[in-house]
């Protein structure tokens, strides 16, 4: 009757509403271990992470939970069995390489679920996992790339920013990051030649002004190691904020300080340059700006 229901009625919302929230009975033939890993194995066999009908509801978010709970997510943690951790949150983020939108909703959904004040460990398998598919990564020497790393990881609200050297800007008068006068700033590293960075400026751009007549002022830092192609990346897309471009790239101070790996990086911080919040995804950032503003 399932497969009879996820054959012919596809293009029903009801039907598939209905689908993603069935359990998968297996075979009564199968017994104990073998019917259990056959029950993990086709957990979801009529549930689509590229259907944007599901994503985001409560719908998806249950069938999420109800899987990490098969998989006894909770007795992993206590165990401290990181590894199996790490391949089962990867195999949730596999499953919805196919719809970038579902990738952000599952990243959001399993960091607050784990934060990291009280799951480091998971929270940061959560946020490396989502990184991978979700930010442009740079070839370092292993040393250096583990060093920034583990020094990011580190990172936690209350981190002192180190008072950056601002290359380049747009606003002569603003020569390092301690010369921005707002109650908050956005500090975002990025690339112009990194789709993901441009992707995360041009939703940045949707909302500057809401949050600037707030206190808001948002401060991006290129690695381009070409200013003209910088500068170009800049006006195509009129950025109205303090730029700056750092042309050393991942070798320059700028990095270097922020232990910058990967583009974009995100830092939230105070008027004193210490760390508000460390956002992973567009949605954690307005999740907190409206924590702060409203």
């Amino acid at each position: 009757m399932l497969r009879d229901l996820w054959g012919s009625h596809l293009d029903s919302w009801s039907a598939r509403f209905a689908l993603a929230q069935q359990e998968f009975i297996p075979d009564v033939k199968l017994k104990g271990q073998k019917a259990n890993e056959y029950y993990l194995k086709h957990f979801f066999d009529y549930f689509a992470f590229s259907d944007s009908l599901l994503t985001g509801t409560p719908v998806y978010y249950d069938k999420v939970s109800k899987y990490l709970k098969a998989h006894k997510i909770n007795e992993l943690i206590s165990s401290g069995n990181y590894k199996q951790i790490k391949e089962l949150i990867g195999n949730l983020f596999w499953l919805t390489e196919l719809n970038p939108g579902s990738q952000k909703y599952m990243a959001n959904y399993l960091m607050n679920r784990f934060p990291a004040e009280e799951y480091f460990e998971v929270y940061h398998i959560v946020s490396d996992a989502y990184r991978v598919l979700n930010t442009c990564e740079y070839v370092l020497n292993t040393k250096t790339i583990k060093r920034r790393i583990n020094n990011f990881k580190a990172i936690t609200k209350g981190w002192q920013v180190p008072d950056i050297p601002l290359y380049h800007t747009n606003n002569g008068r603003v020569q390092n990051l301690s010369n921005v006068n707002s109650e908050v700033t956005l500090l975002i590293v990025w690339s112009g030649s990194c789709k993901h960075s441009v992707n995360m400026l041009s939703q940045i751009s949707e909302i500057y002004y809401t949050y600037k007549e707030l206190g808001l002022e948002v401060v991006a830092v290129s690695l381009d190691s070409n200013l003209n192609y910088w500068k170009s990346a800049v006006l195509n897309g009129a950025y109205p904020w303090i730029n700056s471009c750092d042309t050393d790239g991942l070798h320059g101070t700028v990095a270097s300080q922020l232990n910058t790996f990967v583009t974009p990086s995100m830092f939230l911080i105070d008027s004193s340059l210490k760390v508000i919040a460390l956002p992973h995804t567009f949605f954690q950032l307005e999740q907190k700006l409206n924590e702060i503003f409203n």
